[in-house]
C-alpha cells in the first residue's frame, strides 16, 4: 500500500485558520497546567481527532480502572496480569495509571486534565507481580505476545529491559502483525540507548524540558528516534488523585503513543511502518539539521502537520523541496526522488547532502556524505554540479537523485543488501548569510 499523505496536509493546513477560531479550550481544571498538549499543538489536532477507534496496548504496572478520568477509556476486562498470572491488572504503584492518563484521560469531563488522544481506548498489561516494582523478562514478553494477538494497534512500552531472547521474539512477533512499538530509552543518563528501545523497527523516545531542551537523566545516542515532553506533565494517579511526580522518558513514551493513536485515527487504513514513517517525518529540528544522537530525528510537535510538509512557499524567500514519494519500500522496489532548489535564481551558496542509515547494531547508526560525480565519503563535503565553492545558482533547479543511471546518487534499487529501517535524506542549502534544509524519512522492509 502505497500513500503519500499529501491530501490531508493540505486540508489540515487549510483549515488550520478556522479550527483555531472555533477552539474552546477544556474545562478540566488542569488543562491549563498541561505545557505539553499545548507546546505539542495538540488541540488543533483534536479539531480532526481525539483518537477515535484506536486502541493502545500498556505494558505496565497496570492501571486503576475506577478512576473518573480514566474509566471511560480503558478495557479492563480485556487486559491481563503476567506477573500474577490472573486477568486484575490493577495498579498498585501508580506508574501505569499515569501513563495511561498522558495517553487517553478523557478531555472535557470537568474532572482532571486531558489526555493526548482523549478518545483512544487502553488495554493494560500488568508485568510486575503483586507487591514488587520490578517484572521479569518472561512476563514481559508474554504480555508482548497477547498484546500483539489483541486488538491494539500500538504497544506501548515505559520501561527498559535486559537483553532477552525471549523479548526479541516477541517483539519480532509483534512487528508481523503489523503493531507499532513505543519504548522508552532510559533514565540513566548515557550515551547509549537501553533495550528493547535500540531495535530498529522499534519507535524509540527520549525527553525534553519546558525550554526544549534534552533532559540531563535522559539516555541519548544515535538508537534514539525522537524526543517528547517529560518534565512537570500532570496525570492521573490512584484513587481519585492526580500527579506531576511521573517524568522522564516514561512520560516521553506515553506522550508519543498517544500522538500515534491520533495518526492512526486520522489514517485507519496505514500500516505500522507507514504511519511510523510519517511520525519521523513530522518531528522537529532542534539546533543541528536532521538526525542527531541528542534529539534523533527531532521533537515531537504535531504543528508540522498543521502548518506546512513538502507545501509551496508563498513567499520569494530560497526553498528546497523534495518530491512526494511513497513512505514505506520494499526490496525489489525503486526510488524516484527529486530536489527543487526553488527562489535561489542570482543566489550564490553550497549544497550538501546527508544519507543517514539506520540502526545495525545495538543502536549504532552511520551516516554518508554525498558529493556530485565524486565517491561516497564518510565526512562533509560539498555538494554542486561543478565542484565549486561557493556554487552561483543562474537558475531554479531540479536535481534528480534517484531514479536512473542518470540520476545524481544511483538509480535508486533496493537491494538485500541494504539494512532494514528508517533512512534520512537531509538536504542542505548554505548561504552566506543564511542556512536552509530539507529532509526525507523513508523506511525499507525485508
Amino acid at each position: 500500500m502505497r500513500k503519500y499523505f499529501t491530501f490531508l496536509i493540505l486540508f489540515l493546513y487549510l483549515s488550520n485558520i478556522s479550527a483555531e477560531e472555533n477552539f474552546s479550550p477544556p474545562q478540566d481544571p488542569l488543562y491549563a497546567k498541561q505545557w505539553h498538549l499545548i507546546h505539542l499543538s495538540i488541540p488543533e489536532l483534536w479539531q480532526m481527532t481525539q483518537g477515535e477507534n484506536v486502541i493502545i496496548a500498556l505494558l505496565d504496572s497496570g492501571v486503576d480502572p475506577t478512576h473518573p478520568d480514566l474509566k471511560e477509556n480503558i478495557l479492563f476486562e480485556q487486559g491481563y496480569d503476567t506477573g500474577d498470572k490472573d486477568n486484575k491488572a490493577y495498579d498498585e504503584f501508580g506508574h501505569g495509571t499515569a501513563m495511561a492518563g498522558l495517553i487517553a484521560a478523557v478531555c472535557n469531563n470537568e474532572e482532571g486534565g486531558c489526555g493526548i488522544a482523549p478518545k483512544a481506548k487502553i488495554i493494560p498489561y500488568k508485568l510486575n507481580p503483586r507487591g514488587e516494582y520490578s517484572f521479569s523478562s518472561e512476563s514481559l514478553a508474554e504480555a508482548i505476545y497477547m498484546a500483539a494477538d489483541s486488538p491494539a494497534k500500538i504497544l506501548s512500552l515505559s520501561l527498559v529491559n535486559e537483553f532477552s531472547s525471549e523479548v526479541q521474539e516477541a517483539l519480532l512477533y509483534a512487528k508481523q502483525k503489523n503493531k507499532i512499538v513505543v519504548a522508552a530509552v532510559g533514565n540513566e543518563g548515557e550515551k547509549q540507548v537501553a533495550y528493547p528501545a535500540y531495535l530498529s523497527w522499534i519507535i524509540s523516545v527520549g525527553a525534553f524540558d519546558k525550554n526544549s531542551q534534552p533532559l540531563a537523566t535522559s539516555n541519548s545516542g544515535t538508537g534514539l528516534f525522537l524526543t517528547a515532553p517529560g518534565e512537570d506533565l500532570w496525570t492521573t494517579d490512584l484513587g481519585k488523585e492526580y500527579t506531576h511526580w511521573h517524568g522522564g522518558t516514561s512520560a516521553a513514551t506515553a506522550l508519543v503513543s498517544g500522538t500515534l493513536a491520533l495518526l492512526a485515527s486520522l489514517y485507519p487504513d496505514a500500516t505500522a511502518l507507514e504511519l511510523t514513517t510519517l511520525l519521523l517525518n513530522l518531528t522537529q529540528d532542534v539546533d543541528t539539521p536532521g538526525f542527531d544522537s541528542l534529539n534523533g530525528f527531532g521533537q515531537l510537535n504535531i504543528k508540522k502537520l498543521l502548518t506546512t510538509v513538502n507545501l509551496p512557499q508563498t513567499n520569494e524567500e530560497p526553498n528546497l523541496l523534495f518530491s512526494d514519494i511513497p513512505f514505506v519500500f520494499e526490496f525489489g522496489d525503486k526510488l524516484n526522488l527529486e530536489l527543487n532548489l526553488l527562489q535561489v535564481t542570482g543566489l550564490t551558496g553550497d549544497l550538501y547532502l546527508r544519507l543517514n542509515y539506520p540502526t545495525i547494531q545495538a543502536g549504532q547508526r552511520r551516516s554518508l556524505y554525498k558529493v556530485w560525480n565524486s565517491p561516497d565519503n564518510q565526512f562533509p563535503i560539498s555538494y554542486n554540479s561543478s565542484l565549486e565553492t561557493p556554487y552561483f545558482f543562474n537558475q531554479d533547479m531540479g536535481l534528480n537523485l534517484y531514479g536512473d543511471k542518470s540520476s545524481l546518487l544511483g538509480e535508486g534499487n533496493f537491494t538485500v543488501t541494504l539494512p532494514e529501517g528508517a533512512y534520512e535524506l537531509l538536504a542542505l542549502l548554505d548561504f552566506t548569510s543564511s542556512t536552509i534544509h530539507a529532509r526525507q524519512v523513508i523506511w525499507i522492509k525485508n
